[in-house]
C-alpha cells in the first residue's frame, strides 16, 4: 500500500495490490474547472467494483440518482442558505443505482467528478443559483477525459507553484519515510 502527496503537481496518489491486481487512485482539486476528481484504475479488466453515494448531515436534504451520477440538494435548517452537489461517474464498466448508492461494476477504470455550489454571494446576498452553477460546471467538463482535466489542473497549479523554490540542503534523511524520520527524531533530535 502506497500513499503519496505530489506537491509539485497538487495530486494525491494511492496504489495497492489485492488478489494479484494493482489498484490505483488519483485525486485532484481543479481550480480552473471548479471540480474535485478521482480517477480509479485496476490492472485487470472487470476488476473494479465499488459503491458510492452522496449524503449530508443537513436534516433538509434530498438525493436523486440517474444513469450518470447523483445530485444532492441541501437546505440549512432555519436558514437562508442552500446548496447543490453533483457527482458524475464515467467508467468502462457498468453503473447502476442501488438504494441511495451508485454501484460501479466490471470496470478497469472510473473517473468520479464532483461539483458543488451554494446560493451565498455575500453576507447580505443569498440570491445565487447553485443548481445553475453546478449544471454549468458539469456541462463544461462533459466529454472531457480525466487526462485532459488533469493536464489543465496541473498547468494552472504549476503556474503558481513554480514561481518560487527553496533548497534547504541535504542531510541524508530526506529519503526516509516520514514515520521513520519522526521515530528517529524522537530517539535523537538531530534532523
Amino acid at each position: 500500500y502506497k500513499r503519496s502527496l505530489d506537491l509539485s503537481n497538487a495530486l494525491v496518489n494511492v496504489s495497492y495490490q489485492a488478489n494479484g491486481i494493482e489498484y490505483t487512485r488519483q485525486f485532484l482539486s481543479s481550480s480552473p474547472d471548479q471540480i474535485l476528481a478521482v480517477h480509479l484504475t485496476a490492472s485487470k479488466s472487470n476488476a473494479l467494483q465499488f459503491k458510492l453515494g452522496l449524503n449530508a448531515l443537513h436534516e433538509d436534504m434530498q438525493v436523486t440518482s440517474d444513469e450518470h451520477g447523483q445530485t444532492l440538494y441541501v437546505q440549512v435548517a432555519d436558514g437562508a442558505l442552500r446548496g447543490v452537489a453533483r457527482l458524475n461517474v464515467d467508467t468502462d464498466g457498468t453503473i447502476s443505482t442501488a438504494g441511495d448508492s451508485l454501484s460501479i461494476a466490471d470496470g478497469s477504470w472510473a473517473t468520479i467528478t464532483l461539483a458543488a455550489a451554494t446560493n451565498y454571494k455575500s453576507y447580505d446576498d443569498v440570491s445565487g443559483n447553485p443548481e445553475l452553477m453546478v449544471q454549468d460546471i458539469m456541462a463544461k467538463i462533459n466529454g472531457v477525459s480525466y487526462q485532459q482535466l488533469k493536464t489543465k489542473h496541473v498547468e494552472d497549479y504549476t503556474s503558481f507553484y513554480n514561481r518560487f523554490s527553496i533548497d534547504l540542503g541535504e542531510n541524508g534523511e530526506a529519503s526516509k519515510p516520514t514515520d521513520q524520520r519522526i521515530y528517529d527524531f524522537w530517539k535523537e533530535p538531530n534532523d
